[in-house]
């Protein structure tokens, strides 16, 4: 997946939550209303859309940050797995 559907998949995650918001890389998760269960609702959107499992850890997604932090730790894991 390119950074830009994984941003997509953000974007779609955003919207499915009602959340009214144009997602950019530098936006805080907590600004764009997404918690832990959220981000971890993603990773299996992708994981589903790969037709594999990604070797992602949780403590690692509680760190976090941004939508960026966000796409570039599944990228990385996506490259990884």
């Amino acid at each position: 997946m390119t950074t830009e559907e994984m941003e997509g998949e953000v974007q779609a995650l955003c919207d499915r939550r009602g959340v009214e918001v144009q997602v950019d890389p530098g936006m805080r998760l907590a600004d764009v209303g997404l918690r832990s269960f959220d981000i971890s609702e993603l990773a299996i959107r992708v994981e589903e859309r790969l037709g594999r499992e990604l070797n992602l850890g949780g403590a690692v997604l509680r760190e976090l940050e941004t939508v960026g932090d966000l796409v570039q730790y599944l990228s990385r894991a996506v490259e990884i797995s």
